[in-house]
C-alpha cells in the first residue's frame, strides 16, 4: 500500500465472529467508511484488508461488492478493476442534501405530533451524549450520535416510506460527514447542537411546524457550512492520486 493510501486507511480491529465471515468483514469495513476510520478516495485492497481483519480474501472479496452495491464503494472498469471508497462531488453533496430538505423536515413534523415521553427522553440522551462528544472534542462519535439522532427522528415519526427514503440516503449522507470532517466542518459542532436541541425542543412541545422549520433551517446550513469550506472538488474522476 502506497504511503498516500496508508494516510487514508487506519487500521481495522480484527473480527471475532461464530457467524458469516462475509457479514462480519462487510460490517468492519462498513463501520470503518462511515465512522472516517477508511477515508473517501481511499482504494479498498483485498489482501490487505483480509490481514487486518484475520480472514481470508473470499470474504473481503464478497463484503466489497455487497459495499459496491450499497454505494459506500465504487468498482472502477478494465482489465484491472479495483474497489475504492465512493467520493462525492460537490454537486452530488448538493443533490444528497436537496433531497435530505424535502425528506426529513416532514419526519420532524410528523415525530413532533407522535412523539411519546419515552421518545422525548430518548431524544435528549443522544443530545446530552452529542454534547459530551463536542468537549471531548470526539469528532467522529459526533458524526455517528448525528446519525443516530436523524435516525430517531425518523423511526418515530412512524411514516414508513419516507423513513425508507431517508434510509436509501444514509450512506452517502455518511460519506458526506466525513467529507466534512477532512474539510473542517466539524468545528461547527456547536452550532449543531443548537440546532439539535431547537429541533428536539419543538418536537417534546408537540410544535410539528417549528420542528420541520428548524430542521429545513439545520440541513441547509450543514450545506451552506459543508460546501464553503470545500477546497476541492471531491470529484469522482480519476483515482490517480491514491493509486
Amino acid at each position: 500500500m502506497a504511503p498516500a493510501e496508508r494516510e487514508r486507511v487506519k487500521s481495522l480491529d480484527p473480527i471475532r465472529t461464530h457467524g458469516r465471515f462475509t457479514d462480519a468483514a462487510y460490517a468492519a469495513i462498513r463501520t470503518g467508511i462511515r465512522m472516517g476510520r477508511i477515508l473517501p478516495g481511499a482504494r479498498l485492497h483485498e489482501a490487505e484488508l483480509a490481514l487486518q481483519l484475520g480472514t481470508s480474501k473470499t470474504p473481503v472479496r464478497e463484503a466489497l461488492g455487497r459495499l459496491v452495491g450499497d454505494g459506500l464503494a465504487t468498482a472502477t472498469s478494465g482489465g484491472k478493476s479495483a474497489v475504492y471508497v465512493t467520493l462525492l462531488s460537490n454537486e452530488e453533496i448538493i443533490d444528497l442534501y436537496e433531497a435530505r430538505e424535502i425528506i426529513e423536515p416532514p419526519l420532524a413534523r410528523m415525530a413532533a405530533e407522535k412523539a411519546s415521553e419515552e421518545d422525548v427522553a430518548a431524544l435528549r440522551a443522544i443530545i446530552n451524549s452529542f454534547e459530551a462528544a463536542l468537549q471531548a472534542d470526539d469528532v467522529y462519535t459526533l458524526m455517528e450520535l448525528d446519525s443516530q439522532l436523524h435516525e430517531l427522528i425518523a423511526s418515530i415519526a412512524g411514516n414508513r416510506a419516507l423513513a425508507q427514503a431517508r434510509e436509501r440516503l444514509d450512506n452517502a449522507i455518511a460519506i458526506a460527514r466525513v467529507t466534512s470532517v477532512q474539510n473542517g466542518h466539524y468545528k461547527t459542532s456547536a452550532q449543531a447542537l443548537k440546532e439539535h436541541i431547537q429541533i428536539c425542543d419543538a418536537i417534546a412541545c408537540r410544535e410539528g411546524e417549528t420542528a420541520g422549520q428548524r430542521m429545513a433551517e439545520h440541513i441547509r446550513r450543514r450545506l451552506d457550512g459543508l460546501i464553503a469550506r470545500s477546497s476541492n472538488p471531491f470529484g469522482r474522476g480519476s483515482h490517480e492520486g491514491n493509486r
